[in-house]
């Protein structure tokens, strides 16, 4: 089994432990959360093996790391709008790809696109670049630089 296919059965099994109690507390999402994870180790002779430590942690840390990448570029945008600074630097960047496989670019791509600011645009045909349109881009580099060193190494890491 893999990382993303347990992330989702525990998920339902959160949800089913919160529907059977009624309780959509967080107390009650964090019980089901953990039963739900021993329930899948349990069950690891039949479903794989069990998830690593590691990649939980990286999970959660993901996690984060986008939380607070959504709130950070949320009121930089927010920002840049009330300001009304003008002329605006939105441009076209292309990031080169360390990320291979179909899961990982569909999850940094996704990443990208929901972090207010940024939108993907293209995919390389070659799988060597990625596209993407941001709102304010004073320094290219830097904006290639951040995402490879927050968004794809964590998305890597995750993955593989």
């Amino acid at each position: 089994m893999t990382v993303l296919q347990a992330l989702l059965w525990n998920v339902v099994l959160m949800m089913v432990w919160c529907a059977a109690h009624g309780s959509w507390s967080l107390a009650s999402l964090l019980t089901g959360l953990l039963g739900g994870y021993l329930v899948l180790w349990v069950l690891q002779p039949i479903l794989g093996p069990p998830l690593r430590g590691n990649k939980v942690r990286q999970l959660l840390g993901l996690a984060w790391f986008l939380a607070v990448e959504l709130v950070r570029s949320t009121l930089a945008v927010a920002r840049d709008v009330v300001a009304v600074r003008y002329p605006p630097h939105p441009g076209v960047v292309a990031i080169r790809l360390d990320a291979r496989t179909d899961t990982e670019i569909t999850l940094l791509s996704w990443m990208i696109t929901l972090t207010p600011g940024t939108l993907t645009l293209h995919l390389a045909r070659d799988r060597s670049a990625l596209f993407i349109h941001a709102l304010s881009v004073s320094d290219r580099d830097a904006l290639e630089e951040h995402i490879k060193r927050n968004f794809e190494r964590r998305v890597l890491e995750l993955l593989r």
